[in-house]
Parts: structure tokens; C-alpha cells; sequence
């Protein structure tokens, strides 16, 4: 997200925390083709930026530090969202 505000959602239940600019989502279902944990909305009119699927895997999965930086995530966003 580069801008705006927007709102999460696990199992249709809101979650306290927001998103701030900067922050990623729906990298656990690209890196476990898995269906997505959280459904996030915008609250108000912002700006994001995309990643294509091929790119965002080939730069995450395509060295050791990729990788470890995947697990660092998932394990800071896994727990969040399945609270």
C-alpha cells in the first residue's frame, strides 16, 4: 500500500490493526497457493502498487535471503491473522 486507509477482515471479523503505507498483503497465498487468509477494504480512496505473481516468486524464492524473508513474514502475519 502506498497510501490510504484500509480495513482487514479474517473469517468476516475485524481485526484491530490497519495496514499503514508501506505494508504488504496476500503474499502467504502467492508463496502456498493457498487460498487468501484475510480480506482487506479500503476505508478511503488510496494507492497501491501490484506485483506480478511470476515476479514477486521469482524474487522472493530465488535466493537464500529470499527466502528467509518469506518465513519472517509469514511467521509475524500467520498468528495476526488467525487470532
Amino acid at each position: 500500500m502506498a497510501e490510504g486507509e484500509l480495513a482487514v477482515d479474517v473469517d468476516r471479523e475485524r481485526r484491530p490493526f490497519t495496514p499503514e503505507p508501506g505494508d504488504g498483503y496476500g503474499e502467504i497465498a502467492l508463496l502456498h497457493a493457498v487460498p487468501r487468509t484475510a480480506t482487506i477494504t479500503a476505508r478511503v480512496a488510496g494507492r497501491l502498487l501490484v506485483v506480478d505473481v511470476r515476479e514477486f516468486l521469482a524474487s522472493v524464492t530465488g535466493s537464500a535471503d529470499g527466502h528467509e524473508m518469506a518465513a519472517e513474514v509469514r511467521e509475524q502475519h500467520l498468528p495476526r491473522d488467525w487470532r
